[in-house]
Protein backbone atom coordinates (compact mmCIF):
# COMPACT_ATOMS: atom_id res chain seq x y z
CA UNK A 1 0.00 0.00 0.00
CA UNK A 2 1.42 3.52 -1.09
CA UNK A 3 2.12 6.31 1.66
CA UNK A 4 -1.18 8.08 0.10
CA UNK A 5 -3.74 5.56 0.63
CA UNK A 6 -1.99 4.62 4.32
CA UNK A 7 -2.72 7.88 5.51
CA UNK A 8 -6.41 7.83 4.08
CA UNK A 9 -6.89 4.47 5.98
CA UNK A 10 -5.91 6.12 9.01
CA UNK A 11 -7.93 9.25 8.27
CA UNK A 12 -11.16 7.17 7.46
CA UNK A 13 -10.23 5.53 10.99
CA UNK A 14 -9.97 8.80 12.64
CA UNK A 15 -13.65 9.49 11.19
CA UNK A 16 -15.11 6.91 12.88
CA UNK A 17 -15.45 9.66 16.04
CA UNK A 18 -17.82 11.72 13.41
CA UNK A 19 -19.87 8.49 12.85
CA UNK A 20 -23.16 8.04 14.71
CA UNK A 21 -24.39 4.50 13.67
CA UNK A 22 -22.50 2.27 16.54
CA UNK A 23 -23.37 -0.61 14.70
CA UNK A 24 -20.91 0.66 11.95
CA UNK A 25 -18.28 1.86 13.60
CA UNK A 26 -18.03 -1.25 15.85
CA UNK A 27 -18.01 -3.50 12.16
CA UNK A 28 -15.35 -1.07 11.48
CA UNK A 29 -13.13 -1.54 14.19
CA UNK A 30 -13.84 -5.01 14.26
CA UNK A 31 -12.16 -4.99 10.81
CA UNK A 32 -9.64 -3.10 11.78
CA UNK A 33 -8.50 -4.87 15.00
CA UNK A 34 -7.36 -7.76 12.28
CA UNK A 35 -5.42 -5.66 9.99
CA UNK A 36 -1.39 -6.78 9.87
CA UNK A 37 0.06 -3.37 10.14
CA UNK A 38 0.84 -3.06 14.07
CA UNK A 39 0.11 0.99 14.19
CA UNK A 40 -2.95 0.89 12.53
CA UNK A 41 -4.19 -1.65 14.99
CA UNK A 42 -2.82 0.54 18.03
CA UNK A 43 -5.03 3.23 16.52
CA UNK A 44 -8.12 0.89 15.97
CA UNK A 45 -7.26 -0.24 19.53
CA UNK A 46 -6.69 3.35 21.15
CA UNK A 47 -10.36 4.30 19.65
CA UNK A 48 -12.04 1.22 20.85
CA UNK A 49 -11.25 1.82 24.12
CA UNK A 50 -11.79 5.65 23.88
CA UNK A 51 -15.39 4.96 22.44
CA UNK A 52 -16.07 2.34 25.43
CA UNK A 53 -16.55 -0.52 22.89
CA UNK A 54 -16.30 -4.06 25.57
CA UNK A 55 -17.78 -5.67 22.78
CA UNK A 56 -14.40 -5.94 21.14
CA UNK A 57 -12.90 -7.40 24.16
CA UNK A 58 -12.47 -11.12 22.47
CA UNK A 59 -11.13 -8.84 19.62
CA UNK A 60 -8.32 -6.98 21.16
CA UNK A 61 -7.21 -9.93 23.37
CA UNK A 62 -6.87 -11.79 19.84
CA UNK A 63 -4.65 -9.44 18.22
CA UNK A 64 -2.70 -8.71 21.33
CA UNK A 65 -1.44 -12.62 21.25
CA UNK A 66 -1.54 -12.30 17.34
CA UNK A 67 1.46 -9.45 17.83
CA UNK A 68 2.85 -11.40 20.64
CA UNK A 69 3.88 -14.41 17.64
CA UNK A 70 7.41 -13.01 16.13
CA UNK A 71 6.65 -9.42 18.42
CA UNK A 72 9.88 -8.05 16.50
CA UNK A 73 8.46 -8.77 12.98
CA UNK A 74 4.89 -7.84 13.60
CA UNK A 75 4.89 -5.64 16.07
CA UNK A 76 8.11 -3.51 16.25
CA UNK A 77 7.77 -0.98 19.10
CA UNK A 78 5.31 -3.08 20.81
CA UNK A 79 2.29 -0.12 19.32
CA UNK A 80 -0.14 -2.57 18.86
CA UNK A 81 0.26 -4.72 22.51
CA UNK A 82 0.40 -1.48 24.75
CA UNK A 83 -2.26 0.69 23.02
CA UNK A 84 -4.32 -3.23 23.34
CA UNK A 85 -3.95 -3.01 26.87
CA UNK A 86 -4.71 0.32 27.47
CA UNK A 87 -7.76 0.11 25.51
CA UNK A 88 -8.72 -2.76 27.80
CA UNK A 89 -7.95 -0.85 30.65
CA UNK A 90 -10.70 1.63 29.45
CA UNK A 91 -13.30 -0.88 28.75
CA UNK A 92 -12.66 -2.61 32.40
CA UNK A 93 -11.42 -5.54 31.47
CA UNK A 94 -10.19 -7.40 33.96
CA UNK A 95 -9.56 -10.84 33.15
CA UNK A 96 -4.87 -11.51 33.87
CA UNK A 97 -4.23 -13.46 31.17
CA UNK A 98 -3.07 -10.86 28.60
CA UNK A 99 -1.07 -9.07 31.64
CA UNK A 100 0.81 -11.42 32.56
CA UNK A 101 1.73 -12.37 29.46
CA UNK A 102 2.60 -8.40 28.88
CA UNK A 103 4.67 -8.18 32.37
CA UNK A 104 6.70 -10.72 31.12
CA UNK A 105 7.15 -9.89 27.96
CA UNK A 106 10.72 -8.78 26.30
CA UNK A 107 11.23 -7.45 23.35
CA UNK A 108 14.72 -6.13 21.99
CA UNK A 109 14.87 -4.62 18.53
CA UNK A 110 17.60 -3.13 16.99
CA UNK A 111 18.54 0.22 17.07
CA UNK A 112 21.34 2.41 16.06
CA UNK A 113 23.78 -0.97 15.87
CA UNK A 114 22.41 -2.05 18.84
CA UNK A 115 19.53 -3.64 20.78
CA UNK A 116 16.74 -1.89 22.62
CA UNK A 117 14.08 -3.84 24.72
CA UNK A 118 10.97 -2.21 23.48
CA UNK A 119 8.44 -3.75 26.01
CA UNK A 120 9.06 -1.38 29.01
CA UNK A 121 5.71 0.81 28.60
CA UNK A 122 3.65 -2.32 27.78
CA UNK A 123 5.47 -4.18 31.10
CA UNK A 124 4.57 -0.84 33.51
CA UNK A 125 0.56 -0.76 31.72
CA UNK A 126 0.41 -4.67 32.43
CA UNK A 127 2.01 -4.22 35.85
CA UNK A 128 -1.08 -1.37 36.76
CA UNK A 129 -3.78 -3.89 35.44
CA UNK A 130 -2.74 -6.55 37.11
CA UNK A 131 -3.29 -4.51 40.22
CA UNK A 132 -6.83 -4.26 39.12
CA UNK A 133 -7.65 -8.13 37.60
CA UNK A 134 -9.31 -10.70 38.88
CA UNK A 135 -5.98 -12.37 39.88
CA UNK A 136 -4.96 -13.16 43.43
CA UNK A 137 -3.41 -10.70 45.15
CA UNK A 138 -0.49 -12.78 46.46
CA UNK A 139 -0.23 -14.01 43.01
CA UNK A 140 -0.07 -10.11 42.08
CA UNK A 141 2.87 -9.63 44.12
CA UNK A 142 4.86 -12.29 42.87
CA UNK A 143 4.90 -10.93 39.63
CA UNK A 144 5.09 -7.54 40.61
CA UNK A 145 8.09 -8.58 43.01
CA UNK A 146 10.25 -9.67 39.53
CA UNK A 147 8.96 -6.56 37.48
CA UNK A 148 10.18 -4.17 40.66
CA UNK A 149 13.60 -5.03 39.69
CA UNK A 150 13.59 -4.68 35.91
CA UNK A 151 15.95 -3.01 33.89
CA UNK A 152 13.83 -0.12 33.19
CA UNK A 153 13.05 2.93 35.46
CA UNK A 154 9.71 3.56 34.34
CA UNK A 155 8.21 -0.16 34.80
CA UNK A 156 10.02 0.17 38.72
CA UNK A 157 8.00 2.98 38.73
CA UNK A 158 4.69 2.02 37.98
CA UNK A 159 5.25 -1.42 39.59
CA UNK A 160 5.45 0.50 42.83
CA UNK A 161 2.41 2.42 41.95
CA UNK A 162 0.49 -0.65 41.01
CA UNK A 163 1.29 -1.84 44.73
CA UNK A 164 -0.07 1.58 45.90
CA UNK A 165 -3.05 0.73 43.90
CA UNK A 166 -3.30 -2.81 45.40
CA UNK A 167 -3.67 -1.83 48.46
CA UNK A 168 -2.79 -5.32 50.01
CA UNK A 169 -0.21 -4.55 53.10
CA UNK A 170 1.48 -8.27 52.36
CA UNK A 171 3.20 -5.19 49.65
CA UNK A 172 4.67 -3.26 53.08
CA UNK A 173 7.48 -5.69 53.13
CA UNK A 174 8.78 -5.50 49.60
CA UNK A 175 8.49 -1.37 49.26
CA UNK A 176 10.92 -1.01 52.65
CA UNK A 177 13.09 -3.70 51.06
CA UNK A 178 13.24 -1.75 47.53
CA UNK A 179 13.20 1.81 49.55
CA UNK A 180 16.22 0.35 52.21
CA UNK A 181 18.04 -0.45 49.26
CA UNK A 182 17.86 2.15 46.71
CA UNK A 183 17.34 2.82 43.36
CA UNK A 184 19.64 4.98 40.79
CA UNK A 185 16.75 6.82 40.27
CA UNK A 186 15.24 8.41 43.38
CA UNK A 187 12.19 8.96 41.70
CA UNK A 188 11.45 4.93 42.01
CA UNK A 189 11.88 5.27 45.84
CA UNK A 190 9.48 7.84 46.06
CA UNK A 191 7.11 5.89 44.36
CA UNK A 192 7.42 2.93 47.11
CA UNK A 193 7.11 5.88 49.68
CA UNK A 194 3.95 6.95 48.61
CA UNK A 195 2.74 3.59 47.74
CA UNK A 196 3.52 2.63 51.64
CA UNK A 197 1.93 5.44 52.97
CA UNK A 198 -1.36 4.66 50.17
CA UNK A 199 -1.29 1.29 52.07
CA UNK A 200 -0.30 1.62 55.38
CA UNK A 201 -1.64 5.25 56.10
CA UNK A 202 0.10 7.11 59.40
CA UNK A 203 1.55 3.92 60.00
CA UNK A 204 4.46 4.58 57.75
CA UNK A 205 4.70 7.96 58.44
CA UNK A 206 8.02 7.62 60.32
CA UNK A 207 9.67 5.31 58.05
CA UNK A 208 8.89 7.34 55.06
CA UNK A 209 10.62 10.30 57.20
CA UNK A 210 13.83 8.53 58.18
CA UNK A 211 14.43 9.58 54.41
CA UNK A 212 14.40 13.21 55.04
CA UNK A 213 17.58 12.67 57.12
CA UNK A 214 19.77 10.84 54.69
CA UNK A 215 22.53 11.81 52.61
CA UNK A 216 21.10 12.27 49.22
CA UNK A 217 19.18 15.56 48.46
CA UNK A 218 17.67 13.81 45.30
CA UNK A 219 16.23 11.24 48.01
CA UNK A 220 15.27 14.25 50.74
CA UNK A 221 13.33 15.63 48.17
CA UNK A 222 11.09 12.77 47.02
CA UNK A 223 10.47 11.75 50.71
CA UNK A 224 9.55 15.11 50.93
CA UNK A 225 7.31 15.57 48.10
CA UNK A 226 5.18 12.10 49.59
CA UNK A 227 4.81 13.11 52.93
CA UNK A 228 3.48 16.75 51.49
CA UNK A 229 0.29 15.14 49.73
CA UNK A 230 -0.31 12.90 52.52
CA UNK A 231 -3.70 13.51 54.46
CA UNK A 232 -1.66 11.78 57.70
CA UNK A 233 -1.54 14.61 60.20
CA UNK A 234 1.99 13.07 61.18
CA UNK A 235 2.95 14.13 57.47
CA UNK A 236 2.97 16.98 58.14
CA UNK A 237 4.64 17.45 61.60
CA UNK A 238 7.48 15.77 59.91
CA UNK A 239 7.72 18.45 57.60
CA UNK A 240 7.19 20.95 59.63
CA UNK A 241 10.46 19.88 61.34
CA UNK A 242 12.10 19.11 58.83
CA UNK A 243 11.60 22.79 57.61
CA UNK A 244 13.25 23.97 60.97
CA UNK A 245 16.76 22.32 60.03
CA UNK A 246 19.82 24.00 58.40
CA UNK A 247 18.77 22.43 54.80
CA UNK A 248 20.80 23.10 51.70
CA UNK A 249 19.03 25.96 49.88
CA UNK A 250 18.05 23.69 47.07
CA UNK A 251 16.30 21.52 49.97
CA UNK A 252 14.60 24.40 51.28
CA UNK A 253 12.98 25.56 47.90
CA UNK A 254 11.78 22.41 46.86
CA UNK A 255 9.88 21.66 50.78
CA UNK A 256 8.57 25.55 49.92
CA UNK A 257 6.64 23.80 46.33
CA UNK A 258 6.11 20.40 48.06
CA UNK A 259 3.58 22.46 50.78
CA UNK A 260 2.01 24.10 48.39
CA UNK A 261 0.38 20.32 47.06
CA UNK A 262 -0.46 19.10 50.58
CA UNK A 263 -3.99 18.33 51.29
CA UNK A 264 -3.20 19.96 55.33
CA UNK A 265 -4.43 23.30 56.04
CA UNK A 266 -1.49 23.37 58.14
CA UNK A 267 0.65 23.46 55.22
CA UNK A 268 -1.18 26.39 53.73
CA UNK A 269 -0.87 28.23 57.27
CA UNK A 270 3.30 27.55 57.53
CA UNK A 271 3.59 29.14 53.80
CA UNK A 272 1.46 31.96 54.80
CA UNK A 273 3.31 32.92 57.92
CA UNK A 274 6.70 32.65 55.82
CA UNK A 275 5.14 35.01 53.25
CA UNK A 276 3.37 37.18 56.36
CA UNK A 277 6.68 37.18 58.78
CA UNK A 278 8.94 38.28 55.93
CA UNK A 279 12.27 36.99 57.78
CA UNK A 280 13.58 34.59 55.42
CA UNK A 281 15.54 35.80 51.87
CA UNK A 282 13.21 37.13 49.37
CA UNK A 283 13.28 34.07 46.59
CA UNK A 284 12.34 32.07 49.72
CA UNK A 285 9.18 34.17 50.64
CA UNK A 286 8.52 34.86 46.93
CA UNK A 287 8.28 30.85 46.46
CA UNK A 288 6.48 30.97 49.42
CA UNK A 289 3.54 32.88 47.81
CA UNK A 290 3.65 31.05 44.66
CA UNK A 291 3.37 27.80 46.37
CA UNK A 292 0.75 28.94 48.69
CA UNK A 293 -1.73 30.10 45.37
CA UNK A 294 -1.72 26.66 44.64
CA UNK A 295 -3.20 25.02 47.52
CA UNK A 296 -6.68 24.65 47.95
CA UNK A 297 -6.37 26.79 51.17
CA UNK A 298 -5.32 29.78 49.22
CA UNK A 299 -8.38 31.76 49.56
CA UNK A 300 -8.57 31.43 52.90
CA UNK A 301 -5.04 33.06 53.59
CA UNK A 302 -5.17 35.20 50.51
CA UNK A 303 -5.28 37.96 52.68
CA UNK A 304 -1.78 37.08 54.05
CA UNK A 305 0.04 36.19 51.06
Amino acid sequence: MGKQAYEEKLAALAGLRAVSDRAKVLEALRKALRDKNNYYVSKAAALAGEMGFGELTQELVGAFDRFLAEPVKNDPQCWAKEAIVRALKEVGHRNSAVYVKGIQHVQMEPVWGREVDTADGLRGACALMLADSELDDVEVLNLLSVALADGYRQVRVEVARAMGQLGCREALPLLRFKALIGDEDAEVVGHCLAAMLEIGKGEEVSFVARFLEGKNDEMRAEAASVLAVSKEAGAFEALHRYWKQVLPEELRESLLLSLGASPQRQAAALLATIVEDGDEPMKRIAMAREALQQSRYWREFAGDA
